[in-house]
């Protein structure tokens, strides 16, 4: 979850993903290449699909969801992600991956209304509640 402190709230990165014709809200997100750790793929996925190579770890958070879903040949695949915090400045210039079709900062509530899934949502709370501990 990529994000920058203003004032004293925080602003987070989201990207306009799209799947099989329909998009949706997410952050960053990637599968482990073979030798990787969970966070180094969370960093070189964060690259890829940014261009932000300046971050840093916030390496007391990490928040772990496991889910399931159908692709259309009808085959299940499980994933599970981690996710890691990575702040930024807030003059870090953006560059999407031809993964994405757009990209907002936005404040806690408007992440909370585009993020589609509850598992997004949980990790946005579990987020902002530890940044503003």
């Amino acid at each position: 979850i990529i994000f920058y402190r203003e004032n004293s709230s925080f602003k987070y990165l989201l990207l306009k993903y799209r799947v099989h014709g329909q998009t949706h809200w997410d952050f960053v997100k990637g599968s482990i290449e073979k030798g990787e750790s969970a966070l180094e793929t969370a960093k070189r996925e964060a690259f890829e699909e940014t261009s932000i190579s300046n971050f840093k770890v916030l390496e007391d958070f990490v928040d772990e969801i496991n889910y399931s879903y159908k692709q259309d040949d009808g085959e299940i695949v499980e994933r599970n992600l981690k996710y890691f915090l990575f702040e930024v400045s807030v003059n870090a210039k953006v560059k999407i991956s031809g993964e994405h079709s757009a990209y907002k900062w936005v404040d806690f509530e408007e992440a909370n209304t585009l993020l589609k899934f509850d598992n997004q949502k949980n990790t946005l709370e579990k987020a902002n509640f530890f940044l503003l501990s």
